[in-house]
């Protein structure tokens, strides 16, 4: 009886280590879905924030003198604006209303550019998806590394978010810079990657849209979600950093502690 019971105990113990060090595998899988998870999150948000800043849009259009130059009174040029928000964020059924431009009641867009919104709306709701999804895997990786490391999580995500930021930062950089230089070949670009048709080359005759989201609004909004970005990103690979080097600085050896 007693052999029987060192057997099994054995048995126990040599499962017990072969999970044990399948899960240590997974450890880095998690520590790199954390650390991607978050600054996917952090990317969306910074979008999702600035698109929908009615003070942005308030401020770009005193800039531009954009309801002067359309024909429009600034009442209406806010009406269309909070109609087109709310539609993008699905609290509106159709971007369609009534507008007075150089004196005579028109609908403000037509199909054309209505239909441009529909694939705008549905490429915002998947950016949001992708962005709450990488929340929730974010936080299950943080959970599944606290329980396996505990306060050895945050060296290991903090480490992996430090390779990631590196190569995402050499990209974004990039991008931005292109965006700097040539604003309008950049915006072309990204339409043309992200867009299947050319529901998106509008027309300044016949498209409003265009009239009220000149090129210049899009590279204040562009470089506005830049900064931000930069800002958060930076901060939290500053606070890694600084993680990091207090782990380091009170790292001691093993061997010294057990002398001790």
């Amino acid at each position: 009886m007693f052999i029987r019971n060192c057997d099994t105990i054995s048995i126990e113990q040599k499962e017990g280590w072969l999970m044990n060090d399948k899960l240590d595998k997974i450890n880095p899988i998690a520590s790199w879905i954390a650390a991607l998870s978050l600054i996917v999150v952090m990317f969306v948000s910074c979008i999702d924030y600035n698109v929908f800043n009615r003070e942005f849009f308030t401020t770009q259009y005193t800039k531009l003198d954009t309801a002067e130059k359309v024909g429009m009174t600034k009442e209406d040029l806010e009406l269309v604006t909070d109609n087109l928000l709310e539609y993008i964020q699905g609290d509106s059924d159709s971007i369609m209303t009534k507008i007075t431009i150089r004196g005579k009641v028109v609908n403000a867009f037509n199909n054309k550019e209505e239909a441009h919104m529909v694939e705008v709306r549905l490429l915002y709701q998947g950016a949001l998806k992708v962005r709450n999804f990488a929340f929730v895997a974010f936080i299950l990786s943080l959970f599944f590394l606290v329980l396996r490391l505990k306060a050895g999580a945050f060296t290991l995500i903090s480490i992996n978010y430090m390779k990631a930021a590196v190569a995402f930062a050499s990209f974004f950089i990039l991008a931005a810079g292109w965006a700097y230089v040539d604003f309008d070949s950049f915006w072309y670009g990204l339409h043309k990657l992200i867009f299947k048709n050319k529901l998106w080359l509008l027309n300044p005759e016949t498209d409003l849209m265009i009239h009220l989201f000149p090129g210049p609004f899009f590279f204040a909004l562009v470089f506005r979600i830049t900064l931000m970005f930069l800002f958060v990103f930076g901060l939290v690979f500053l606070l890694a950093y600084l993680y990091l080097h207090h782990q380091l600085k009170n790292f001691v050896p093993e061997e010294i502690e057990d002398e001790e």
